[in-house]
């Protein structure tokens, strides 16, 4: 003769699964459809534009160059200036709080000698080993899946 338990049924699958479903949709929303206040402090491109008018003197990097941020871009003579040359780097450009610290040059807008206006772009930069975004979309993969399989093994217990 089988014998019959009378076992009481816990919810703890249930709370896991709503609290990782919840857990995955912030990092989802994080991960791809990042809010403006987390794109300044995480960039994923970075536009650098010349602060005045200006001639271009130097540039001292090449496409597909990983810069670290503070190294110098491009030299610019501005006519305004006292000092006449203006050195930009990546960190101009950025967020006072950004976490980027380094780029790759993807694309390099101007030539040397050229006549630059006030906010003209002169350079584009991948922002490089900032994991924010990796760290999010792989975070929310594997609760979605927690959930779900939590899920599953209340629906099979209960």
């Amino acid at each position: 003769m089988a014998r019959q338990y009378d076992v009481q049924g816990t919810k703890s699958y249930l709370i896991a699964a709503v609290f990782m479903l919840l857990i995955g949709v912030w990092h989802v929303l994080d991960g791809w459809f990042p809010r403006p206040s987390v794109m300044d402090i995480h960039p994923r491109m970075i536009t650098l534009q010349a602060p005045a008018a200006a001639v271009v003197k130097e540039i001292t990097v090449t496409v597909q160059q990983e810069v670290p941020e503070a190294a110098p871009l491009i030299r610019l003579l501005a006519a305004d200036e006292p000092a006449g040359e203006i050195a930009l780097d990546m960190k101009t450009e950025l967020h006072p709080k950004s976490k980027v610290h380094s780029g790759e040059v993807m694309e390099i807008l101007v030539a040397e000698k050229d006549q630059v206006a006030a906010g003209q772009p002169l350079m584009v930069l991948k922002a490089t080993r900032d994991s924010y975004y990796l760290y999010n979309k792989t975070t929310a993969v594997i609760m979605l899946l927690g959930a779900l399989i939590c899920g599953i093994i209340h629906w099979a217990v209960r």
